[in-house]
């Protein structure tokens, strides 16, 4: 299936169904030791040795011990996850699930859904804040951490602090800068370590969402000039696809680019004008920056090396816009405006 959710899988969501219909919807959010529950993915991962069978006569077999690998198994259903070096730390859901308590701390943060994919290789917490309003006309932004872990030694753990527009579904990263490395733990042995570490700083950075807030509101204040939109729009064209050369510079490819720049421009204005109608909103930095990252949401190409990481190229995308190469040109294109 493209939602990569199998029949050993498990899901919890809050309120609403997913696009495909599969999942346990619970009418109040769960904490994340309920979640463990609900979504089905209160089973440890079990450590086995591995062994090369090797028939040395007629009735007789040797087994030498596999020493630089070992197998990782379900608990509850005997499934093999994945093989990996002995090396690799496992970090259990039930851990995952209390770090997601330490990362809340006083705040009142539930699980918007959690759940595992690919037979649970992967599992995730989406943990989610209230609900905020940017701008008088209280565009609704609603503020998550997204919690991933693998059990195949697909990803390192990873936690990203993200936002959703709710008016058009596309996401604002925020709070990467200096520290996005650090919310990425690769599975080693002072994985743990450098988590309790951490704690403090993510939830720091989840806290700061009243501060994002804050900014968010001044661009929604500030409406723009048709020069300021066009001028915005070629630097942050710049700043999330590279400069464009001159034509005096760069002959045939630079005519190319040229174009490329402008019909992208083009459409960001569309896009821009488009909802600024249809909701009756003026047309504001806020609106403007919005217009850039829901082209990068949906339109902006993924790179083949993520690519080939997942299932497909809708978790590809979806992987990109919240931690990989979208979600760093989200990034820059909000930091040219708030320059601005």
């Amino acid at each position: 299936m493209s939602h990569e959710i199998t029949n050993t899988d498990g899901l919890v969501l809050h309120a609403k169904k997913a696009w495909h219909g599969i999942g346990k919807v619970v009418e109040s959010a769960p904490t994340p030791g309920q979640a463990l529950t609900l979504a089905g993915i209160d089973w440890n991962v079990e450590e086995r040795e591995l062994h090369l069978e090797q028939q040395t006569g007629l009735a007789t077999m040797a087994h030498t011990p596999i020493t630089t690998h070992k197998a990782l198994q379900r608990s509850d259903n005997n499934q093999v996850l994945s093989v990996v070096g002995t090396n690799y730390e496992v970090l259990q859901n039930e851990e995952l699930a209390s770090f997601c308590y330490d990362l809340a701390g006083e705040a009142d943060v539930r699980v918007e859904s959690a759940g595992s994919l690919k037979g649970g290789r992967r599992i995730w917490f989406l943990l989610k804040s209230e609900t905020l309003c940017v701008g008088k006309q209280c565009d609704e932004v609603e503020p998550y951490v997204l919690c991933y872990n693998s059990h195949d030694g697909s990803s390192s753990l990873e936690f990203m602090p993200t936002t959703i527009r709710v008016v058009c579904n596309n996401t604002l990263t925020w709070a990467r800068g200096k520290s996005q490395n650090k919310f990425r733990f690769r599975h080693t042995k002072n994985m743990k370590s450098h988590m309790r570490a951490a704690v403090q700083e993510i939830r720091d950075c989840f806290l700061s969402i009243e501060e994002w807030n804050k900014n968010m509101d001044v661009l929604a204040s500030q409406e723009m000039s048709h020069d300021q939109i066009g001028s915005y729009f070629w630097r942050a064209y710049e700043a999330v696809q590279g400069v464009v050369p001159s034509l005096e510079d760069g002959g045939k490819m630079a005519a190319s680019r040229q174009a490329r720049a402008d019909e992208t421009i083009d459409q960001w204005i569309r896009t821009l004008h488009r909802e600024a109608n249809d909701h009756q909103l003026p047309v504001t930095k806020w609106l403007a920056v919005n217009a850039v990252t829901n082209y990068i949401d949906h339109n902006s190409r993924v790179n083949r090396s993520v690519r080939s990481d997942h299932a497909d190229s809708t978790e590809a995308r979806t992987w990109s816009n919240l931690f990989g190469g979208n979600a760093a040109k989200k990034a820059r294109a909000l930091s040219v405006m708030q320059s601005m």
